[in-house]
């Protein structure tokens, strides 16, 4: 079999697998950090039986940013041109699945929701700044050619 050269209409497997490792692990640094503080500013803010929904929306907004990047990471191995609709596919669903589990968790009665907000939007805002950090660290190169 003759080598080719990776196709320039989509990211080569290699690099893709860089950027997708780096924002998996800068997401769950950050959001690890997140977590945390959320942790600690929960009990403080609303007493002690306010910490296991801080905790659980950090554990359930964390899984949905592993989701969406994973779908994501599916997105972009297939054509270039449905890319834009697929990441929209995914955030949507993303969104869905959100939605039905802050549902199912506002029935438990258990749940503190000013907690569980503070811990979704604390590790949200983390997830965030990691994944931009370990994609930017991936060093995927936008011209072909260029150096790392």
């Amino acid at each position: 079999m003759i080598p080719t050269a990776p196709r320039a209409d989509r990211p080569p497997v290699a690099d893709r697998d860089v950027a997708v490792r780096g924002m998996l692990r800068g997401g769950a640094l950050v959001g690890l950090v997140g977590a945390v503080l959320a942790a600690v500013l929960a009990p403080l803010l609303w007493g002690l039986s306010a910490l296991w929904s801080a905790v659980t929306a950090t554990v359930v907004t964390a899984l949905f940013f592993v989701i969406g990047v994973l779908g994501i990471r599916a997105v972009i191995g297939g054509a270039p041109g449905l890319s834009l609709a697929g990441a929209f596919v995914v955030y949507l669903g993303q969104l869905i699945l959100l939605a039905a589990a802050l549902l199912a968790l506002s029935r438990t009665g258990w749940i503190h929701g000013r907690a569980f907000a503070l811990g979704a939007i604390v590790q949200a805002l983390a997830w965030q700044i990691g994944l931009v950090m370990g994609f930017a660290r991936a060093r995927i190169p936008v011209v072909e050619g260029s150096p790392r």
